[in-house]
């Protein structure tokens, strides 16, 4: 009976359930007690004030590169209105050219595969072309008559063994005379005459002319 009777002496061990629970509350009334204090020690110190400072900067700075950023845009904008701009005046000009350089080749026309001698001369160029009229086109006496070769030219730099075209300046009436008679000439001709046209509108011409001939052909 006696053994019943003592009292178990060892001491007990607390849960952690329970240091936890004190510890959140100690911190928690230390919160309450200094936590003005803490937050004062925080905003005054020299890295909080260093780290709003650079906040500031980097704002101040953000805002600095929208405003070059709009400004760009705004510029880019000037910019490519002022291109659209030049690229009318560029394309009129490109055009007022090209008109300019159809209108004086407008009585020219172009012979091709005529012989050519050396030390050929302009009178001696204008003397085939006149033979060849008559002889090959067939222009009696009137015709020719009405043709007057202002000039006559080879293009291009001579090269022994190759015949060079022939690039000649003719009155209005008398071109046309010359290519109202081109029916008249044999097509086993290997001398060829045809207007002269700018480059570019030569391009879109023999683009153009197989669907001419294409579309005659049919009807």
């Amino acid at each position: 009976m006696g053994r019943g009777k003592n009292k178990d002496k060892r001491p007990r061990i607390e849960s952690n359930e329970s240091d936890s629970s004190t510890s959140e509350s100690f911190s928690k009334a230390m919160l309450q007690a200094h936590g003005e204090d803490i937050l004062s020690m925080i905003f005054t110190s020299d890295l909080w004030k260093e780290t709003q400072a650079q906040l500031q900067y980097q704002e101040n700075k953000i805002k600095e590169l929208e405003g070059e950023n709009r400004n760009l845009k705004g510029r880019v904008m000037i910019a490519e209105g002022e291109l659209a701009r030049n690229d009318v005046v560029i394309t009129r000009l490109q055009e007022k050219v090209l008109d300019l350089t159809s209108r004086s080749m407008r009585d020219n026309i172009i012979v091709k595969e005529m012989d050519e001698v050396d030390g050929e001369k302009e009178d001696d160029i204008c003397s085939k072309l006149m033979a060849f009229f008559a002889d090959q086109l067939k222009l009696d006496d009137e015709a020719l008559s009405k043709v007057h070769i202002e000039r006559a030219h080879r293009t291009g730099r001579h090269i022994k063994g190759r015949m060079r075209h022939i690039v000649a300046k003719i009155n209005s009436r008398g071109k046309a005379v010359i290519m109202d008679h081109l029916k008249n000439l044999d097509k086993a001709s290997v001398i060829k005459i045809s207007e002269q046209y700018p480059q570019d509108i030569h391009a879109n011409r023999s683009k153009l002319w197989p669907m001419y001939v294409s579309a005659k052909k049919e009807g």
